[in-house]
């Protein structure tokens, strides 16, 4: 399934400031400082609103900034998953990957909803539903359904690039909680 390019930095950048001023933080307690973090009030933030702060106000979604308000729950559950994925037996690329579509699945991508509103949503959503539901990645049916929603998103130029920092901050959080 195609995933945009947009940069994790910011979400990152939060997450690894809240490391350090808690070392030896388990996962939980690491977010919570994140999310301390991202209550604090930036009086340097542009007054004008940005794409996905307007997509998130039309729509209902959280946004970028709902996440880490809200201690990035899309990060600590595919943190979770992927702990717990491991111990299944399929190999490490797979389980990152269908993590990945867990976060795909289920994340109110902004802007996924700015440039392609709420049916395209549905449908990297659905698409990533469907691969898990066929077995995850590590699974014949898996692949075909991969291969199948692969191509479908990329006809409709489709890419779920908010789901990229969230699987990101729950591989950053794996390696040092």
């Amino acid at each position: 399934m195609t995933v945009g390019t947009r940069r994790p930095a910011a979400v990152l950048g939060l997450l690894v400031s809240a490391a350090a001023l808690e070392p030896g933080a388990r996962s939980a307690e690491v977010t919570s400082t994140a999310r301390s973090l991202a209550l604090l009030r930036d009086r340097k933030a542009p007054r004008v609103p940005s794409q996905g702060s307007s997509v998130a106000a039309r729509y209902g979604a959280a946004g970028a900034k709902g996440e880490a308000r809200a201690g990035f729950p899309h990060a600590r559950r595919a943190l979770e998953t992927l702990r717990g994925t491991r111990g299944r037996g399929i190999g490490e690329e797979s389980a990152r990957l269908n993590v990945l579509l867990g976060v795909m699945s289920t994340l109110q991508d902004t802007g996924l909803l700015y440039r392609a509103g709420p049916n395209g949503l549905r449908l990297v959503q659905s698409g990533a539903r469907a691969v898990l539901e066929a077995g995850g990645v590590a699974a014949d049916r898996g692949q075909d359904a991969l291969r199948t929603r692969d191509e479908e998103l990329r006809s409709h130029e489709l890419r779920a690039g908010g789901s990229e920092p969230m699987f990101a901050a729950a591989l950053f959080l794996d390696r040092i909680c």
